[in-house]
């Protein structure tokens, strides 16, 4: 079919396309030239949820693409958009079933970022502890053969200072507490010195 102007050429196609029987376009359709619509597309709240679902989705997916998350982390980020927070939740559970999404994984992935940053054990558990995550199973990941959180002080240490141990007491308390600041146990910093 030939249309004439483009006003006619949307006209027919909304009008095919409700013959088809597609609900959007109906619902369009149903609109009136001073541009209110009658409701008729939106009177479906499956059609809404669905949406919302699928946007809610989309997101934790993108966002899992990327790096690992928790799923304190995840319902933050969803919120921020202002989604409903139930349907955020059951997703989130639906990835989380699926193996899609792990506390654990990211508590593997923290606690070896802290690590390669220089940061300590006490970063890492108040961190986690800020997200709702198990402070138990990160101390057992932290303290498994992998991490050397006596080697990573000294390291620290060293890369801020120099190789040259500090012989003056005040710059001794200015080092142990830069070690402190970033999050190391006390033993930890009596070790380096």
């Amino acid at each position: 079919m030939k249309y004439t102007n483009k006003a006619e050429s949307i006209e027919g196609q909304l009008s095919e396309a409700a013959e088809a029987g597609n609900s959007n376009a109906a619902g369009f359709r149903a609109a009136d030239d001073s541009g209110n619509d009658s409701g008729n597309d939106l009177d479906n709240g499956a059609d809404n949820s669905s949406d919302t679902r699928r946007v809610i989705r989309h997101t934790i997916t993108r966002l899992l693409s990327r790096r690992e998350h928790s799923q304190f982390e995840l319902l933050t980020k969803l919120k921020q958009k202002e989604l409903p927070e139930d349907e955020c939740l059951s997703l989130i559970a639906q990835f989380a079933e699926k193996g899609l999404q792990s506390d654990q994984r990211y508590i593997e992935s923290f606690v070896k970022s802290a690590y390669q940053r220089g940061k300590g054990p006490v970063f890492v558990e108040q961190s986690l502890q800020q997200q709702d995550i198990d402070s138990a199973s990160a101390r057992d990941i932290m303290q498994s053969d992998e991490f050397d959180w006596y080697e990573a002080a000294a390291r620290v240490r060293q890369k801020r200072f120099g190789e040259d141990m500090p012989t003056d007491w005040n710059d001794i308390q200015k080092q142990k507490r830069f070690l402190q600041y970033r999050g190391f146990y006390q033993s930890h910093i009596d070790e380096v010195f």
